[in-house]
């Protein structure tokens, strides 16, 4: 199993845990990352995608 795909593993099994633990911000953004990125050769590609939507609703909550 490659790196890549085994990451991929790890991140949909985050996300069917925060749905079943009742988080579905997280759960929803973690598939929207994998979703997004699915063609991306690099592999941080929906790692980064997390850390720009986190850091983009930290700002959101700071202006308002």
């Amino acid at each position: 199993m490659s790196e890549i795909s085994k990451s991929v593993k790890e991140l949909i099994w985050l996300a069917t845990y925060y749905e079943r633990n009742e988080m579905p911000e997280n759960a929803r953004l973690i598939r929207e990352s994998l979703e997004c990125t699915r063609h991306s050769a690099d592999e941080w590609a929906p790692i980064r995608y997390i850390e720009q939507a986190v850091e983009r609703l930290s700002d959101e909550r700071k202006t308002a």
